[in-house]
C-alpha cells in the first residue's frame, strides 16, 4: 500500500455490541475479508474505523452493502439496520419497535 493511511469511514456499532460482544470482532473480520488487505480496519471502543491511503477509493454505498450482508449472515437484519450518520459514518441501530437482547 502506498501513501499515508487516513480514516475514511467510521461505523458506530453500539447496538451490535448489545446483541453480542463478539459480533464486533466478527464484523471486523468480515470487512477485512471483503475489502482486502490494503484496507486498515481497527476498533476504538464502539467504533470501527476504516482507513484507506489517499490513492484508494471505497464508496460509502459499497460499505453499507457489506454491513447489511454481515447482518443478514448472522440473522440480525430483522433486529438491526444500517443508517447514515454523516458524510463519513454509518450507525448500526436497532429497528423501531424491536427490543435488542443478548443471545
Amino acid at each position: 500500500m502506498s501513501g499515508e493511511v487516513e480514516v475514511k469511514y467510521k461505523i458506530l456499532s453500539e447496538h451490535l455490541i448489545w446483541v453480542d460482544e463478539t459480533l464486533i470482532d466478527e464484523l471486523i473480520s468480515f470487512l477485512e475479508e471483503k475489502l482486502g488487505s490494503d484496507v486498515v480496519i481497527s476498533r476504538d471502543r464502539n467504533f470501527i474505523l476504516i482507513g484507506l491511503s489517499k490513492d484508494q477509493d471505497l464508496s460509502k454505498r459499497t460499505l453499507k452493502v457489506y454491513i447489511k450482508r454481515f447482518l443478514h449472515k448472522y440473522e440480525l437484519l430483522d433486529r438491526l439496520r444500517v443508517i447514515s450518520g454523516d458524510k463519513d459514518s454509518y450507525i448500526i441501530h436497532k429497528r423501531r419497535g424491536i427490543e435488542v437482547t443478548r443471545f
